[in-house]
Protein backbone atom coordinates (compact mmCIF):
# COMPACT_ATOMS: atom_id res chain seq x y z
CA UNK A 1 0.00 0.00 0.00
CA UNK A 2 3.44 2.05 0.56
CA UNK A 3 3.60 2.13 -3.44
CA UNK A 4 0.21 3.27 -3.79
CA UNK A 5 0.27 6.12 -1.25
CA UNK A 6 3.84 7.26 -3.29
CA UNK A 7 1.77 7.30 -6.70
CA UNK A 8 -0.96 9.31 -5.60
CA UNK A 9 1.53 12.00 -4.09
CA UNK A 10 3.25 11.64 -7.52
CA UNK A 11 -0.31 12.32 -9.03
CA UNK A 12 -1.49 15.13 -7.25
CA UNK A 13 2.07 16.71 -7.75
CA UNK A 14 2.20 16.06 -11.72
CA UNK A 15 -1.40 17.98 -11.53
CA UNK A 16 0.42 20.51 -9.87
CA UNK A 17 2.50 21.31 -12.20
CA UNK A 18 -0.04 21.25 -14.54
CA UNK A 19 -1.62 24.12 -13.45
CA UNK A 20 1.29 25.94 -13.09
CA UNK A 21 2.78 25.20 -16.48
CA UNK A 22 1.62 27.55 -19.55
CA UNK A 23 4.21 25.52 -22.07
CA UNK A 24 1.65 23.07 -23.71
CA UNK A 25 4.44 20.42 -24.67
CA UNK A 26 5.59 20.34 -20.98
CA UNK A 27 1.51 20.25 -20.21
CA UNK A 28 1.12 17.56 -22.79
CA UNK A 29 4.49 15.31 -21.46
CA UNK A 30 2.98 15.60 -17.92
CA UNK A 31 -0.67 14.90 -18.55
CA UNK A 32 0.65 10.96 -20.66
CA UNK A 33 3.03 10.63 -17.22
CA UNK A 34 -0.32 11.07 -15.51
CA UNK A 35 -1.51 8.60 -17.51
CA UNK A 36 0.40 5.97 -17.34
CA UNK A 37 0.29 6.89 -12.72
CA UNK A 38 -3.41 6.72 -12.53
CA UNK A 39 -3.16 3.36 -15.09
CA UNK A 40 -0.41 2.06 -11.98
CA UNK A 41 -2.60 3.43 -9.32
CA UNK A 42 -5.48 1.51 -10.82
CA UNK A 43 -3.82 -1.74 -11.18
CA UNK A 44 -2.36 -1.80 -7.67
CA UNK A 45 -6.13 -0.95 -6.37
CA UNK A 46 -7.58 -4.51 -8.43
CA UNK A 47 -4.55 -6.34 -7.02
CA UNK A 48 -5.16 -5.17 -3.28
CA UNK A 49 -9.01 -5.96 -3.75
CA UNK A 50 -8.43 -9.23 -5.58
CA UNK A 51 -6.43 -9.89 -2.32
CA UNK A 52 -8.43 -8.84 -0.27
CA UNK A 53 -10.97 -11.23 -1.94
CA UNK A 54 -8.44 -13.96 -1.08
CA UNK A 55 -7.90 -13.04 2.45
CA UNK A 56 -11.98 -13.20 2.90
CA UNK A 57 -12.09 -16.39 1.16
CA UNK A 58 -9.65 -18.09 2.44
CA UNK A 59 -10.83 -16.85 5.99
CA UNK A 60 -14.39 -17.90 5.48
CA UNK A 61 -13.16 -21.37 4.47
CA UNK A 62 -11.13 -21.57 7.52
CA UNK A 63 -13.74 -20.45 9.75
CA UNK A 64 -15.83 -23.24 7.95
CA UNK A 65 -13.49 -25.87 8.73
CA UNK A 66 -13.03 -24.79 12.26
CA UNK A 67 -16.53 -24.71 13.38
CA UNK A 68 -16.35 -28.49 11.96
CA UNK A 69 -13.14 -29.70 13.47
CA UNK A 70 -15.02 -28.23 16.63
CA UNK A 71 -18.32 -29.76 16.70
CA UNK A 72 -16.61 -32.92 16.03
CA UNK A 73 -14.68 -32.20 19.28
CA UNK A 74 -18.03 -32.03 21.24
CA UNK A 75 -19.25 -35.08 20.09
CA UNK A 76 -16.63 -37.16 21.17
CA UNK A 77 -15.35 -35.05 23.82
CA UNK A 78 -14.50 -38.06 26.74
CA UNK A 79 -13.04 -39.74 23.37
CA UNK A 80 -10.50 -36.92 23.26
CA UNK A 81 -6.68 -36.92 24.01
CA UNK A 82 -5.22 -34.69 26.49
CA UNK A 83 -3.56 -32.63 23.53
CA UNK A 84 -6.96 -32.59 21.68
CA UNK A 85 -8.91 -31.64 25.10
CA UNK A 86 -6.28 -28.72 25.59
CA UNK A 87 -6.97 -27.67 22.13
CA UNK A 88 -10.73 -27.50 22.77
CA UNK A 89 -10.42 -25.41 26.27
CA UNK A 90 -7.93 -22.95 24.55
CA UNK A 91 -10.43 -22.72 21.75
CA UNK A 92 -13.97 -22.62 23.32
CA UNK A 93 -13.47 -22.06 27.16
CA UNK A 94 -10.98 -19.38 27.80
CA UNK A 95 -11.89 -19.23 31.03
CA UNK A 96 -11.31 -23.17 31.66
CA UNK A 97 -13.86 -25.56 32.40
CA UNK A 98 -14.71 -28.71 35.14
CA UNK A 99 -16.44 -31.74 34.82
CA UNK A 100 -18.40 -33.41 37.45
CA UNK A 101 -19.21 -36.97 38.39
CA UNK A 102 -22.56 -36.94 35.76
CA UNK A 103 -19.79 -36.16 33.48
CA UNK A 104 -21.40 -32.35 32.82
CA UNK A 105 -19.33 -29.81 31.05
CA UNK A 106 -19.20 -26.13 33.05
CA UNK A 107 -17.23 -23.19 32.63
CA UNK A 108 -17.39 -19.42 33.00
CA UNK A 109 -16.89 -18.06 29.52
CA UNK A 110 -17.25 -19.50 25.92
CA UNK A 111 -15.75 -18.11 23.14
CA UNK A 112 -17.82 -15.78 22.03
CA UNK A 113 -17.23 -16.38 18.03
CA UNK A 114 -18.52 -19.84 18.85
CA UNK A 115 -21.26 -18.36 21.41
CA UNK A 116 -22.73 -16.15 18.46
CA UNK A 117 -22.44 -18.64 15.63
CA UNK A 118 -25.39 -20.56 17.45
CA UNK A 119 -27.16 -17.44 18.91
CA UNK A 120 -30.57 -17.06 16.80
CA UNK A 121 -31.43 -13.19 16.57
CA UNK A 122 -34.87 -11.86 14.76
CA UNK A 123 -35.18 -7.99 13.31
CA UNK A 124 -32.33 -6.02 14.70
CA UNK A 125 -33.39 -3.75 17.27
CA UNK A 126 -31.89 -2.89 20.54
CA UNK A 127 -34.34 -4.70 22.16
CA UNK A 128 -32.59 -7.72 20.99
CA UNK A 129 -29.18 -7.08 19.86
CA UNK A 130 -26.65 -8.11 21.93
CA UNK A 131 -24.08 -5.07 20.73
CA UNK A 132 -26.73 -2.28 21.17
CA UNK A 133 -28.22 -1.71 24.43
CA UNK A 134 -31.04 0.52 25.65
CA UNK A 135 -29.46 3.68 26.08
CA UNK A 136 -27.67 3.99 22.43
CA UNK A 137 -30.14 6.02 20.13
CA UNK A 138 -30.17 6.80 16.59
CA UNK A 139 -28.68 10.07 17.59
CA UNK A 140 -25.88 8.11 18.96
CA UNK A 141 -24.21 6.68 15.52
CA UNK A 142 -20.57 7.44 16.57
CA UNK A 143 -20.60 5.62 19.57
CA UNK A 144 -22.48 2.70 17.53
CA UNK A 145 -20.10 2.66 14.82
CA UNK A 146 -17.32 2.65 17.78
CA UNK A 147 -18.87 -0.14 19.30
CA UNK A 148 -19.39 -2.43 16.09
CA UNK A 149 -15.79 -2.10 15.00
CA UNK A 150 -14.84 -2.78 18.90
CA UNK A 151 -16.39 -6.01 18.13
CA UNK A 152 -15.08 -6.63 14.63
CA UNK A 153 -12.26 -6.30 16.42
CA UNK A 154 -12.55 -8.91 18.63
CA UNK A 155 -14.08 -11.58 16.55
CA UNK A 156 -10.76 -11.46 14.39
CA UNK A 157 -8.61 -11.65 16.92
CA UNK A 158 -10.70 -14.16 17.74
CA UNK A 159 -10.62 -16.06 14.49
CA UNK A 160 -6.39 -14.97 14.22
CA UNK A 161 -6.38 -16.90 17.52
CA UNK A 162 -8.38 -19.75 16.38
CA UNK A 163 -5.97 -19.90 13.23
CA UNK A 164 -2.70 -19.86 15.93
CA UNK A 165 -3.97 -22.86 17.31
CA UNK A 166 -5.63 -24.82 14.12
CA UNK A 167 -3.29 -24.06 11.63
CA UNK A 168 -1.57 -27.30 10.78
CA UNK A 169 -4.69 -29.18 11.24
CA UNK A 170 -6.14 -26.66 8.37
CA UNK A 171 -3.11 -27.25 6.13
CA UNK A 172 -3.29 -31.35 7.12
CA UNK A 173 -7.37 -30.63 5.83
CA UNK A 174 -6.38 -28.63 2.30
CA UNK A 175 -4.12 -31.38 1.69
CA UNK A 176 -6.75 -33.92 1.95
CA UNK A 177 -8.79 -32.27 -0.10
CA UNK A 178 -6.36 -31.19 -2.89
CA UNK A 179 -5.50 -35.05 -3.19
Amino acid sequence: MQDLTKLEEKKQKILDQIIKTGNQSLEDDLHNYLGRIKDKIEKLEGLAEAAEKRLNIGRSNFLDFAMEFIDKLGQHFFELTLEEIEMCKKILFPGGFWVDLNKNIYTPEISPLYRERTTKMGPLNPENCPIVDQEVSILHNKSLEDRLRSVIQEVNEEIDYWYFLLELRYHQHLDRLNE
